[in-house]
Order: C-alpha cells, then structure tokens, then sequence
C-alpha cells in the first residue's frame, strides 16, 4: 500500500476470518510484525465492536496470561474483523510504501 501524501489518513479493510472460530478459541498472544523500513508506521487492529489488540511505535508484544487469552470465536461471535491502519505523515512524503 502506497501511503498517501496527507497529513493523516485512516485506512479500513474487513477480512473474513476462518471458519474454525465457529468454536471459541482464545488469543494468547498480539504482536506487529513491521518490515525494516516501516518503523515509522503505526498500525491499529480493531473488530467493529471491539479493539482486539493495538499497536503504538515503540510498544513490544502484548501477551495475555496463559490462564486468562482474550476469547474470540463461538456462538454469536462475528466471523467479520476490520482491520484500520491509522498513517500519520506529517511530512507529507510520496515515497512511503507500508509493506
């Protein structure tokens, strides 16, 4: 994704998610994985009625004790997440491109 030469801009995308999470499973772990060369751009993972799990620069993984994962799937539960890259480009550059 070319990262567009505004100030900020908020990009959004809704991805199915597999058809095991009609059975609950439990998040244990969250963490960003950012190619050499995108430190400088932040992402933000959030389901439509909750956030999951984000990320800020700087910020390590964020695991959930072992006892205690953030439930996802189940009965009821959407098989839908959005994900939303906030960019922050105060420099206007044309020549960024978020892996």
């Amino acid at each position: 994704v070319s990262v567009p030469d505004t100030d900020t801009t908020y990009w959004c995308r809704v991805h199915e998610l597999p058809k095991e999470l009609k059975d609950k499973h439990h998040i244990i772990q969250y963490q960003a994985v950012i190619q050499e060369g995108n430190e400088a751009l932040p992402k933000i993972l959030e389901n439509c009625k909750r956030v999951i799990a984000a990320w800020a620069m700087g910020a390590g993984p964020l695991s959930y004790p072992k006892q205690a994962g953030l439930p996802i799937g189940g009965a009821n539960y959407s098989l839908y997440a959005m994900l939303e890259i906030h960019y922050n480009n105060p420099e206007l550059r044309s020549d960024w491109v978020d892996s």
